[in-house]
């Protein structure tokens, strides 16, 4: 008798930020007790073809160039680059696709999971050919760039896990062409510990935050940011008692300068490097002050929590939509400047009937668990 083997899973995903990553943890997750699951960088893959690599020899590459660009705000720079490598995918395609297929045919998966832009088209017809179902979950609400060079309507075993069922989402998906059984609601992708149920006096007490403050949550995505050092001089200034959680993310050497900040008796402070209770932080806040990325907002909107989304500069292109999301729905604002940034936090925390108008909105929106859904949809593929 032949011993039961597992069903392998490959989840392609990037370090480009930290919002791929996050997700592709949380599928783990959900995932890794009953299969085999592993996960490769895509650019891992494509290496051969890594322009700024190339261009750097061998100095930098693409994902740690945005990054770079990502803590320091240079999101005009990341606009530009992303269309110039749209452009340069699209010239490169045959090779990707020869790439792709060469990993596939060695690895011999069962389900391919992509949380990766860009290279869904290829990754499309690799597959296919391999005979290998793939499963997309676009880790941005507005998924222009996981849908980019992609027609999955002649595929039978290509399916789009989508996180709402929100007519705007989805119109950004159509350029995919996908027919009606082809798009499955999922919920977002966040990890586990945002199911369970928090005992929110004991994480305020682990922190040393008082019962009687407002908790803000200041949080710049996975990478960190620069700019997280102005938002905290600017919340200095918050004439009502306060207690700031500061997330540097994987930026620690942004440290010191919070650190130099004066703030006045009624507002304390927590700093906390890249943490993966991240869900703990939100049950205990008031407010989130992030980034635009759709992991932070997802990760607010699935912990019923009001925000703030940053605006003060350049918008990422595919985080555009977030802010406009956001705002529809009721869900939070944009910050659009530094100046306001102190008048909308008050305004947000101190007037109760918008404030509860805010969290009413999100609880009342439909947010599918993803774990059980996603769980759902593998085992209808590979058993």
């Amino acid at each position: 008798m032949g011993l039961w083997m597992k069903k392998k899973i490959i989840i392609f995903t990037s370090s480009g930020g930290a919002g791929h990553l996050t997700a592709t943890v949380a599928l783990k997750e959900y995932l890794q007790g009953q299969y085999t699951v592993s996960s490769i960088n895509f650019m891992n893959i494509l290496q051969p073809i890594d322009l700024i690599k190339t261009c750097t020899f061998g100095t930098w590459h693409a994902e740690a160039a945005y990054n770079y660009c990502v803590r320091r705000r240079w999101f005009g720079v990341i606009n530009l680059v992303y269309r110039i490598g749209v452009w340069y995918f699209w010239i490169r395609g045959r090779k990707i696709n020869q790439l792709l297929r060469q990993y596939l045919s060695n690895e011999r998966a069962d389900l391919v999971i992509s949380v990766a832009p860009l290279i869904n088209g290829a990754l499309g017809c690799a597959s296919d050919e391999l005979g290998i179902p793939v499963l997309m979950i676009p880790t941005d609400l507005d998924a222009q760039t996981f849908v980019r060079g992609l027609d999955i309507s002649p595929y039978k075993q290509f399916f789009i896990g989508q996180s709402f069922d929100d007519e705007t989402i989805m119109s950004t998906l159509r350029p995919a062409r996908f027919r009606k059984d082809q798009l499955i609601i999922t919920g977002f992708p966040v990890r586990t510990g945002f199911f369970e149920h928090k005992n929110k006096p004991d994480i305020k007490k682990s922190h040393r935050i008082s019962s009687d403050k407002k908790v803000i949550l200041l949080v710049m995505g996975g990478q960190g940011s620069d700019t997280i050092i102005s938002f905290a001089q600017r919340l200095s200034s918050l004439v009502f008692p306060s207690h700031l959680i500061i997330c540097l993310g994987k930026y620690e050497s942004l440290r010191p300068a919070i650190e130099a900040i004066t703030f006045p008796e009624h507002i304390s402070l927590t700093i906390v490097s890249f943490t993966n209770a991240m869900s703990d932080l939100m049950a205990i806040a008031d407010v989130a002050i992030t980034k635009s990325g759709t992991v932070s907002v997802c990760e607010s909107i699935y912990m019923n929590l009001p925000m703030l989304c940053d605006a003060t500069g350049t918008v990422i292109v595919w985080e555009q939509f977030n802010h406009t999301f956001i705002k529809t729905h009721g869900f939070g604002e944009s910050v659009t400047s530094m100046d306001e940034l102190v008048k909308q936090v008050t305004h947000l925390l101190t007037n109760d009937n918008y404030y509860q108008r805010l969290q009413q909105n999100l609880a009342q929106f439909q947010k599918k668990n993803p774990r059980t859904e996603i769980t759902h949809i593998v085992e209808s593929l590979i058993g």
